[in-house]
Parts: C-alpha cells; structure tokens; sequence
C-alpha cells in the first residue's frame, strides 16, 4: 500500500491519486456572480478576460494572434478602454516617421519626429471610448474571418 504524499492517507494503487488533495489542488471553478467586469453575451461576470489564440485550431505554419474571450460563454470580446491598431495604422505612422528623417534637415528632423510621436500619442488617446463604466469595460466583437484583411 501506499500513501499520498501531501495528507499521508493510504491509497488503493502506487498510481492512484488522493481524492480529497485532488479536490484541493483542482483549479477554483469561476463563479458568474462575481467579479469586476460583465460579459454582453452570457451576462456572467469575471475578473479577467482569457486569452485565446486566433484563428483557433490553425496548421502550426499559419501565424496567429491573441483575442480576448469571456471565461464563462467563450464570446470575442473587444477592450473598450485599450484601443487596438491595427498593424497598417502602425505601418503608415512609421512611415511618415522616416520620411521626416530623411527628406527634412538634420535640425528639423527631430522636431518633425517628436511631433510625429505627439500626434501618434493623441492618436491613440482619442480613439478610446470615455464615460464607459468600469464594469461595461468589454463589448462584443463583430464577427469576422481569419485572413481577410479586416484588421487580424
């Protein structure tokens, strides 16, 4: 016979696991009642979104991204204080960037960069949603499909 490791109570087979130290190092199940934020889909709240890869189940040469999900429905949800950009946003204001660098003069290249900076900043700043309550943080995503273009 042997005996579990962590409570000393005697087990059936040497591969065996205590039932009750299982029940204790079993991950919390999370509750729909509680927590800081509301999912638009199901109505349950919880504390994080999870990450999830997308496009799910993709061919491992086929790169994928991240998308936020409700812990409880699995619904794409969509930060409404964090604004993403999308990567020919990121692509364009790069590009402005260098082409201050090399057609403007050594003095006034880094004003014209810094500016740039600047108005990426309130860019960004101005495409976050305001007045939006604490607990309506994440809205639904509109459903879309992988690799088409529309800002994966």
């Amino acid at each position: 016979m042997t005996v579990c490791a962590s409570c000393g109570r005697r087990l059936a087979a040497s591969q065996a696991v205590c039932p009750e130290c299982d029940r204790l190092l079993a991950p919390p199940v999370p509750d729909p009642t509680r927590g800081a934020f509301l999912c638009p889909g199901c109505a349950a709240r919880f504390d994080a979104a999870m990450q999830s890869p997308w496009p799910e189940n993709a061919r491992w040469f086929m790169p994928q991204g991240v998308r936020l999900r409700c812990p409880h429905c699995r619904a794409v949800l969509r930060d409404r204080m964090r604004s993403r950009v999308s990567p020919w946003e990121i692509g364009g204001l790069y590009a402005l960037l260098l082409l201050a660098q090399f057609q403007l003069p050594a003095a006034q290249a880094r004003a014209a960069t810094f500016g740039g900076m600047v108005v990426a900043l309130l860019w960004v700043l101005w495409r976050r949603e305001r007045g939006v309550p604490r607990e309506n943080r994440y809205a639904l995503e509109p459903a879309r499909q992988p690799g088409t273009g529309a800002t994966d």
